[in-house]
C-alpha cells in the first residue's frame, strides 16, 4: 500500500485527502463501538478495522512528510521531525487500556478522529506545483505517477546506499527488539514487569530524544545528525547485549539510550529526503523507500528465531550492535551518502 498511496497523496487534494482519511477512521470506528455494544463484533471486523487505520497511518504520514517542506523553512526540518517523534501515542494508550473498557477507548478513539478534522477545516494545506514527469511527455496517468517515483529512486546512488544501509539495520534490529521478552525472561530472570520497565524507558527516552533534536535542530547536514546516530545506537543496543543478569539497569539505560537515538535517526533521515526531494514528488519517494525498509522485517524476523536458538539471544543483540556501528561509522566515508543532501532532484 505504501507506494499507491504515496501516489495518491502527490495528486490529490492533501487538505480534503487528510478530511477523508479522519471521517472514514472516526466511521470505521464507531462501527466496532456498536457491534461492540450490541455483543456482535466477530474477529473479521476487528482485522478490517486494522486495515482501514493502517492505510490511514500510512496516508497521514506521507502527507505530514511531504507538506512540511512546503510550509516550514529547510533549517527547521530536523526540528519539525524531532518533535513529531516525542509525540508518543502507544504509552497512553497503553494506560487508558488498564483503565477504562475497550468501547469506551474506541468512544474516545472517534472524538479524537472527529476533533482532528478540525485543523483541516480552519488552515490552508498548500499544494506543491506539479513538476514536468520524467517517464512521459504526455499528462502522467496514476500508474506514470508511480514508475517515476521509482525511476527517480533508483537513479539517486546516495538515496540508494542509504537504502541499503537502514534496510541491514532492518534487518537486524526489528528482530532484536522483538526478541526483548525472551531476553527478560531466559537471562535476567525478570517477569512483566520488568519487560515494562525496558520498554517504557525507551518510550521516555523516543520522547526525550525527539524534544532534544526540536530544540538543536541537529547538524546543518542532516545525513551526519544520522548516522552519527546509527553508530550510538549501536552503541546502545551493545550495552543491553553485555548487561549481567543481576545489573539490569544497564539494560533499562541502554533502552533509554535506544529510543534516544531512533528518534534522531528517523527525524533525521526524513529531513534528508525533504531536503533533496522536490515536493510534487515528496509522497512517492517517502513511501517508496519505506517500502523498501518495511521489506526487510520480516525477513530479519523470520531469521530470528532459528539465529537466537543456535547463538543466544545475547550474541545476536552484539551482532546487532557490530552492525549498525559499522554501517553509521563507514557511512561517513562513503562520498554519496555524504553528499546525498547536494543531489537534489
Amino acid at each position: 500500500m505504501n507506494p499507491i498511496a504515496g501516489a495518491i497523496v502527490d495528486r490529490w487534494d492533501r487538505k480534503k485527502l487528510m478530511i477523508f482519511n479522519y471521517a472514514l477512521s472516526a466511521l470505521s470506528t464507531a462501527g466496532i463501538v456498536i457491534l461492540y455494544a450490541g455483543d456482535m463484533v466477530l474477529l473479521w471486523h476487528i482485522y478490517a478495522l486494522m486495515f482501514i487505520r493502517a492505510v490511514g497511518r500510512i496516508l497521514d504520514n506521507a502527507v505530514m512528510l511531504a507538506s512540511t517542506t512546503l510550509m516550514v523553512p529547510e533549517e527547521h526540518y530536523s526540528r519539525i521531525n524531532g518533535f513529531n517523534r516525542s509525540i508518543q501515542g502507544p504509552p497512553l494508550g497503553a494506560l487508558l487500556l488498564g483503565m477504562l473498557s475497550m468501547q469506551t477507548i474506541l468512544a474516545i478513539d472517534v472524538m479524537l478522529s472527529l476533533l482532528a478534522i478540525t485543523p483541516f477545516l480552519i488552515f490552508r494545506i498548500p499544494q506543491p506545483e506539479r513538476v514536468e514527469s520524467l517517464v512521459t511527455a504526455d499528462q502522467p496517468s496514476f500508474f506514470d505517477d508511480l514508475r517515476e517515483g521509482l525511476h527517480l529512486v533508483s537513479g539517486w546512488p546516495g538515496m540508494l546506499m542509504i537504502m541499503l544501509v537502514f534496510g541491514l539495520v532492518h534487518l537486524v534490529f526489528t528482530p532484536s527488539m522483538s526478541l526483548l521478552p525472551i531476553l527478560v525472561t531466559g537471562h535476567f530472570n525478570g517477569s512483566a514487569i520488568e519487560l515494562a520497565w525496558l520498554q517504557s524507558a525507551m518510550g521516555v527516552g523516543g520522547v526525550t530524544g525527539g524534544i532534544i533534536l526540536g530544540v538543536w535542530g541537529g547538524f546543518k547536514k542532516h545525513i551526519k545528525t544520522s548516522m552519527g546516530s546509527l553508530a550510538l545506537l549501536g552503541v546502545s543496543v551493545a550495552m543491553i547485549g553485555i548487561a549481567p543478569a543481576n545489573a539490569i539497569i544497564i539494560a533499562i539505560v541502554g533502552m533509554f539510550s535506544v529510543g534516544f537515538m531512533v528518534a534522531m535517526v528517523v527525524a533525521a533521515r526524513r529531513s534528508i529526503i525533504q531536503k533533496a526531494v522536490d515536493p510534487a514528488l515528496q509522497g512517492r519517494v517517502h513511501t517508496l523507500i519505506a517500502s523498501g525498509w518495511a521489506i526487510m522485517d520480516p525477513i530479519g524476523l523470520a531469521i530470528a528465531g532459528p539465529s537466537s536458538e543456535i547463538l543466544g539471544v545475547r550474541s545476536l543483540y552484539l551482532l546487532c550492535a557490530i552492525v549498525m556501528i559499522t554501517l553509521g561509522v563507514g557511512a561517513f566515508f562513503v562520498p554519496s551518502i555524504m553528499n546525498v543532501e547536494n543531489s537534489a532532484r
